[in-house]
């Protein structure tokens, strides 16, 4: 099932209970100012969008992205967060398939600062392209061309692949998950396949 992005964005709002991840801080970046707080969601979006699509190859949601200077937006997103923020109400119930997703997905990434996760989601060739345009119209971003379906597939294989070992209901902490430099939970033995650090070594309720 595909939901909209901004019953996605309020799921994330709920989960940060203590407003540290989503906040009002500003920030200034390419002459442009804007919440710190607001950079993160879209971020957490684009690249849960991305990961959703390279897994199960289908979007998570069906808006879709304006590739602007500082990263992919969702406009009514971006343009609601303030009361977004405010309400951070999670009504919408979503499958069991999508909130395991969403779930791994928050406690792979919540730890990694607006800058990793920049770094990550600008290596997205859509966004590298259409940010190139001038006109609004143009910028708008087409993460179910096939062509980007399959870069995405080898792009995140490696998150994937790690996030599918993550307990949903377990917080890690950034000591095993490197985003910058994608050091996730373990490592690749000889026959490509994800071993964990011994103290996660047991039996995920996955």
């Amino acid at each position: 099932m595909t939901y909209k992005a901004l019953d996605i964005a309020k799921w994330f709002l709920s989960k940060d209970v203590d407003k540290t991840l989503f906040n009002k801080e500003l920030t200034s970046k390419n002459g442009r100012t804007f919440y710190e707080g607001n950079a993160r969601l879209n971020k957490f979006l684009h690249l849960a969008q991305n990961i959703h699509i390279a897994k199960y190859g289908k979007p998570l949601f069906n808006e879709r992205f304006y590739a602007y200077d500082n990263g992919a937006v969702v406009e009514d997103v971006r343009t609601n967060y303030a009361v977004l923020l405010n309400k951070k109400e999670n009504n919408i119930a979503f499958d069991e398939e999508t909130e395991k997703f969403l779930n791994k997905f928050f406690s792979f990434f919540k730890n990694a600062s607006v800058d990793e996760l920049s770094e990550l989601s600008h290596e997205d060739n859509e966004w590298k392209e259409k940010t190139k345009n001038f006109r609004k119209s143009d910028q708008i971003m087409d993460s179910m061309n096939p062509a980007r379906v399959a870069e995405y597939k080898e792009q995140y294989e490696d998150i994937v692949e790690a996030m599918e070992q993550l307990n949903p209901h377990t917080s890690y902490s950034s000591e095993y998950i490197d985003i910058s430099r994608l050091d996730v939970i373990g490592y690749r033995n000889e026959d490509g396949n994800y071993i964990l650090p011994k103290e996660y070594d047991e039996d995920w309720d996955t």
